[in-house]
């Protein structure tokens, strides 16, 4: 059975005979898990911006000229049948052309309430409540709609709609490349750490494996060593975040409010919260397991007994 009591005695020498080693560590994984959880904040705001700009991109598909009523219920019914949109509007000609003149009402004033001028706004469709899945396979979308007998053109802000939807998917791909050299780098700062007390306490588990003591017993003060540093890191890493997090929420709130995207910005939930804690215990003692087993093989003691002989 391991000894709690003997553990945490291990941990604490480990400490005061290597401090600086154990605290640079410390900071080492701190900033380690510090940009793996910015990273994690990161796109799942950008995912929450996607999903706020999806329910508010309207798709307005304009339609031809002297339509009867049987060709307009057979676009409004291929439009509903898609079931892409979660709101669909018809605007007549009338509508269209007084929606213009309210939010532009200097251009071309006198032009457009000549009497004798005709109504050049066609009449339209507008779609509106894309999820946010599916942004991405707007122009997808767009070209089925297009093709529709009836339909003139597709207009959905094209060209920042393809823009944002391909950062989006760089932004993923470059962060889950980052994640993971980070997450392998921090196995690696922690097996460092952990190599560094086994140096000096090689021959204390050479005599243990003699004297009949288990893996388990040997490895085990190692194992929870590296769990406690990845543990802390991981705890003050969150914290960072979370300065940084209102950092973000400041600059958006004040500087760049114009987006209108502040309030869509969050900080990990308790539940993702406790995630990344488990992960950071998870890696601090993965990476102690990986280099402790190197050295506590079984026959490591032996092997030096026999050639002592």
């Amino acid at each position: 059975m391991i000894d709690r009591k003997y553990i945490m005695k291990e941990i604490g020498r480990s400490w005061s005979q290597h401090f600086a080693v154990q605290a640079s560590t410390l900071l080492v994984l701190t900033a380690t898990f510090t940009v793996i959880f910015s990273i994690f904040s990161l796109l799942g705001n950008l995912k929450s911006i996607l999903t706020k700009w999806g329910k508010d991109i309207q798709v307005t598909v304009f339609l031809e000229e002297a339509l009867s009523k049987d060709n307009l219920s057979e676009i409004e019914q291929s439009l509903r049948g898609m079931g892409d949109f979660s709101s669909l509007r018809f605007v007549d000609k009338i509508e269209a052309r007084t929606k213009f003149m309210k939010q532009m009402p200097g251009f071309a004033k006198e032009v457009i309430q000549d009497s004798e001028f005709s109504n050049p706004f066609p009449s339209s469709y507008q779609l509106g409540g894309l999820p946010s899945t599916k942004v991405a396979q707007l122009p997808d979308i767009a070209k089925k709609i297009s093709v529709l007998a009836g339909v003139e053109d597709v207009s959905y802000g094209q060209e920042w709609v393809e823009n944002y939807a391909s950062f989006i998917t760089g932004i993923s791909q470059s962060g889950w490349f980052l994640v993971v050299t980070l997450a392998l780098g921090s196995l690696l700062v922690i097996s460092n750490s952990v190599r560094v007390a086994l140096s000096q306490r090689r021959e204390e588990i050479e005599i243990m494996e003699l004297v009949g003591a288990t893996s388990g017993m040997i490895r085990a003060p190692y194992v929870f060593e590296g769990a406690v540093m990845g543990g802390a890191a991981a705890l003050l890493a969150i914290a960072l975040s979370y300065f940084v997090y209102q950092l973000e929420l400041h600059l958006l709130a004040s500087d760049m409010n114009f987006l209108g995207i502040s309030e869509v910005f969050s900080f990990f939930k308790i539940e993702s919260a406790l995630l990344l804690f488990v992960f950071g215990i998870a890696s601090g003692a993965v990476g102690a397991y990986l280099c402790v087993r190197k050295v506590n093989t079984g026959w490591a003691a032996g092997q030096k007994a026999s050639h002592s002989q």
